[in-house]
């Protein structure tokens, strides 16, 4: 079994739901806005969550966590690049 077979499985295991156009993808993205928020909130992380920031979101699937992540910062006026990378073949 290759990586690419082992993080399909990984993901078939924990049940995450990846299509962010479903309604249990879209509930998962906006908890993920809502935890990032208050993430943000940390007097560290804000003083990290300025300027430019580049993302770079392993094992990404459709990006629900790193978009997520991204748009928070963006609200806060930080200019955001996002990269995303999954080894699985196909992300379903």
């Amino acid at each position: 079994m290759d990586i690419s077979e082992k993080l399909k499985k990984g993901y078939e295991i924990a049940q995450w739901c990846d299509n962010p156009w479903s309604p249990e993808g879209k509930e998962r993205y906006e908890n993920a806005l809502k935890k990032f928020g208050e993430l943000l909130k940390h007097p560290w992380l804000a003083e990290l969550a300025s300027g430019k920031i580049s993302i770079l979101d392993l094992g990404a699937g459709r990006g629900i966590g790193g978009v997520a992540l991204a748009k928070t910062l963006i609200d806060k006026d930080v200019e955001v690049e996002l990269t995303m990378v999954d080894l699985r073949e196909r992300v379903q």
